[in-house]
């Protein structure tokens, strides 16, 4: 019975012009009806062997001679058909599997539904609560966290006084933004912040800096500001304050430098300069 299902599969999409977007439950019923008597199958097989330009005498002498068997196994066959998955009726890689008189999919984690059509919200519950806004993700889920908060579900606080308005929360990260001191004095002043886990702002890759120096623009769009970088031995070679490493990415200098200065600022337009004077400054929490 394998080439009268070959047949069948082929040769019923021809005739009704099922080649897309097919009703199964209403094509099945249709289907099964068509074939009830013997005698309107084996004329609309007869058809269909025809229109696919298959003529293989054997079967239509056994259609002929068996009307009684043919009836049953017609009728297992779309059976077959329908239960048996081959239209690949699970949805989002969905796995099918013939049960009797009907179909089951087992559904890939993050999905769910008679097809596997349905994508599981996992914001649903809001695990967050109001610590940020959930993203539906497939099987999972992301937060994006207000500020102040961090964690998977947006459970830990930050420890920022931020109704001080010096204090700005970036990436999880605790800033101060502070005003006009030498390098020296910013130096000292940073380390008394955050129960002494201060010191001056050391960005370690450009990504970070740019966030936390556009928050410095909103602070103060006209100032000058120090970082926890200078060039020690006045060559050109920045390293970081606390530990004395060189800094593993290139900076855009940019502007006016001095030979003899060793600290490292940033202008009013994002440029850094070997440059010492009374400015703003960037403190952040180690810990």
């Amino acid at each position: 019975m394998l080439l009268v299902r070959l047949i069948l599969l082929y040769c019923v999409f021809i005739i009704n012009g099922m080649c897309s977007d097919v009703n199964l439950d209403q094509f099945k019923s249709e289907m099964l009806t068509q074939f009830e008597s013997v005698k309107t199958q084996i004329e609309l097989l007869k058809e269909s062997v025809d229109q696919c330009k298959i003529k293989p005498q054997y079967l239509t002498e056994e259609l002929r001679n068996q009307k009684d068997e043919i009836n049953l196994n017609l009728k297992s066959e779309l059976e077959w058909i329908f239960n048996g998955c081959i239209f690949k009726t699970c949805q989002n890689q969905g796995t099918c599997m013939g049960i009797e008189n009907d179909f089951k999919c087992s559904c890939p984690p993050g999905f769910t539904g008679k097809r596997c059509e349905t994508n599981i919200d996992e914001c649903i519950n809001n695990p967050c609560g109001i610590n940020g806004e959930c993203k539906d993700e497939i099987n999972g889920y992301k937060y994006q966290c207000n500020s102040g908060f961090s964690g998977q579900n947006c459970e830990l606080g930050v420890t920022c006084p931020i109704e001080d308005f010096h204090y700005k929360v970036v990436d999880d990260q605790c800033y101060y933004f502070k005003d006009e001191l030498s390098y020296e004095q910013h130096k000292q002043f940073c380390k008394t912040l955050f129960s002494g886990n201060g010191r001056l702002f050391e960005p370690k890759n450009l990504v970070t800096w740019k966030k936390v120096y556009k928050v410095a623009q909103d602070f103060c769009g006209r100032c000058w500001w120090y970082i926890g970088i200078r060039d020690p031995y006045k060559n050109g070679t920045l390293t970081f304050e606390s530990n004395g490493l060189t800094i593993p990415f290139t900076i855009p200098f940019g502007g006016e430098s001095y030979t003899n200065a060793d600290c490292v600022t940033i202008d009013v337009s994002g440029e850094w300069h070997k440059y010492c004077d009374t400015l703003f400054a960037i403190c952040e929490n180690t810990k």
